[in-house]
C-alpha cells in the first residue's frame, strides 16, 4: 500500500470508543480493553492508557451527551442511555 491508499483509512478514535461502549451498554469496559482497542496493533502501547483515554472520552461525551451518559469509575468507562433517549427508543418520545 502506498501513502495515497492509507490516507482513506483514517481511524476515528472517538467513534471507536463510543461503539465499543455501546456494544457493552450498561456494563463497565476497562481501560485495558479500550486501550487494546486503540493501541493494540501498534508497537508503542502507552504505559498508562488511562490519561489518554480520559482525554479522548471528553470528545466522545461532547459528541454524544444528548443521548448517552458516560461514567468513569476509575478503572473503566460505562455508557448508558439518558432518560430522554430511553423514552425515544421505547417509543414514548414527546410528539
Amino acid at each position: 500500500m502506498d501513502g495515497n491508499q492509507t490516507a482513506g483509512m483514517r481511524r476515528d478514535a472517538t467513534a471507536m470508543l463510543f461503539w465499543a461502549l455501546r456494544w457493552h451498554e450498561d456494563r463497565s469496559v476497562s481501560y485495558q480493553v479500550l486501550g487494546n482497542l486503540l493501541w493494540g496493533e501498534f508497537a508503542l502501547y502507552p504505559k498508562d492508557p488511562a490519561p489518554s483515554l480520559r482525554e479522548l472520552m471528553t470528545y466522545v461525551k461532547k459528541r454524544h451527551r444528548d443521548k448517552w451518559t458516560i461514567d468513569d469509575n476509575g478503572r473503566g468507562f460505562r455508557i448508558s442511555a439518558t432518560l430522554s433517549s430511553r423514552d425515544t427508543r421505547a417509543g414514548r418520545g414527546s410528539s
